[in-house]
């Protein structure tokens, strides 16, 4: 039986698509542990890139939007520190030895961002990331796009402002870090588990 009562929701901001080549420049998480005094507190952590001559030029005009220039992501903290930080985090949660607490992961695409975590532990010499997150994942974009396929929800696209503005038409999102970003998953997330999947992970303190 798998143990649903640990999710984490993650979302990354990258270089560039590919994770074999691009890297994260940042990273959000927050976990939902039921009975965990520090469920729902999230964290973002900004790591420093190591070949800033990869950075797809989409990605970087993107990341100038939010202000995030050259200069800003080389001053972050070294991707040694940002690594400790991250483990840190995690094994707050989950004890990397126990297989029955592990996270399952929840996020919009979500896979985009466990393939560079993933990459990012590799990078690292770190084989544990199996250790902390269970092998499979929920993504809010399937879930709507299942929805909207299915004409359960109109929605002009599958964006994920425009995801949220369906659920909360009378609030206002700006997705434009990968912390406002997941905290806009978390909500989405909870609603269309309310509404449309009751049998998903219930989230805890987020």
């Amino acid at each position: 039986m798998v143990n649903n009562s640990r999710i984490i929701f993650i979302d990354s901001e990258t270089t560039g698509v590919d994770s074999k080549i691009n890297e994260m420049y940042q990273l959000a998480m927050i976990p939902s542990v039921e009975g965990h005094r520090e469920s729902g507190k999230g964290i973002s952590i900004n790591i420093s890139i190591l070949n800033f001559e990869a950075f797809d030029p989409v990605a970087l005009k993107m990341a100038e939007k939010r202000g995030i220039t050259k200069e800003t992501i080389l001053a972050y903290p070294c991707v040694q520190i940002a690594f400790i930080q991250i483990r840190n985090f995690l094994d707050h949660f989950v004890s990397k030895y126990n297989k029955h607490e592990k996270f399952i992961v929840v996020g919009y695409r979500v896979e985009f961002d466990t393939d560079f975590l993933r990459a990012f532990f590799m990078a690292r010499g770190d084989k544990f990331y199996g250790s902390y997150f269970m092998p499979y994942v929920i993504d809010v974009y399937r879930l709507a796009q299942m929805l909207f396929l299915s004409n359960r929800i109109e929605l002009k696209n599958l964006k994920l402002t425009s995801i949220a503005k369906y659920f909360f038409p009378d609030e206002k999102f700006d997705a434009h870090d990968a912390l406002e970003d997941i905290k806009i998953t978390a909500k989405v997330y909870m609603a269309m588990r309310d509404k449309f999947f009751p049998w998903l992970p219930e989230v805890f303190d987020v």
